[in-house]
């Protein structure tokens, strides 16, 4: 189960990684050419007030060795100070690691172009860009690391 991110998609999660243009914390453009080339690539849609997103990114932060071979990239729509907020308490084992980042998303993109139904929504993808799986809602950690194998 999750939280409502919108209308329910129309179409699946993209199958490559569409283009966009995200925003870092320090409001400098991050697009599809940051992405990492080397590692999966695990994108996390979030809202700071989901208890579903929080419960998740907690669950990440403690199982974080199982991450250590991918970069997440979290990604939420709200405001700059919600997002430090929300990392600061739910996400204070990964603030600093090197393979996580944190984006705002100010214009909507991801749910026009990635098509979410729920918060969380996590894709899992491969350093050549091509989705592995997509998971909708409150995932146990065991079934979203299990394709980072």
């Amino acid at each position: 189960m999750g939280c409502s991110a919108g209308p329910a998609a129309t179409q699946n999660a993209p199958y490559t990684i569409p283009e966009f243009t995200f925003y870092r914390m320090d409001d400098t453009p991050f697009t599809r050419n940051d992405l990492s080339r080397t590692t999966h690539i695990v994108f996390v849609f979030f809202s700071t007030t989901c208890h579903h997103c929080q419960d998740e990114t907690q669950a990440m932060g403690k199982n974080f060795s199982d991450f250590s071979q991918s970069t997440l990239y979290f990604i939420s729509r709200e405001e700059k100070g919600e997002i430090e907020k929300f990392m600061n308490v739910y996400g204070k084992d990964l603030k600093d690691k090197a393979n996580v980042h944190v984006l705002r998303d100010p214009r909507s993109e991801f749910i026009v172009k990635f098509s979410p139904s729920q918060y969380p929504s996590v894709y899992v993808y491969t350093p050549t860009r091509r989705l592995v799986k997509h998971f909708s809602g409150e995932t146990p950690i065991e079934e979203i690391t299990a394709v980072l194998k």
